[in-house]
């Protein structure tokens, strides 16, 4: 995957939500990345212990805690989706 410093990633162009990972190689810098402000919001999976250490990163991310269930992956993903819709103001306004 190729991330450039701004948050653009021609793999998720487009995506209403991004999920990973802190057990991918960098994950934290991806999240930082990924995660700039105006980007698309990113779901991220990390031990519980260190969410403190995840959540500065990224401003528009929602942490997980390893292991995610699937249960709290969809929600998640739902709530992420759910916020950025809201943060858009309507067309024309």
């Amino acid at each position: 995957m190729s991330v450039h410093r701004d948050g653009h990633c021609t793999l998720v162009e487009g995506a209403d939500v991004v999920v990973s990972t802190c057990s991918v190689g960098r994950g934290d810098r991806l999240l930082a990345v990924l995660g700039l402000t105006g980007s698309t919001p990113v779901v991220f999976e990390a031990p519980k212990p260190d969410f403190e250490r995840y959540a500065h990163l990224a401003e528009n991310s929602t942490l997980v805690p390893m292991p995610v269930t699937q249960r709290a992956l969809v929600e998640a993903v739902a709530a992420a989706r759910a916020e950025a819709t809201e943060a858009v103001p309507p067309s024309g306004a």
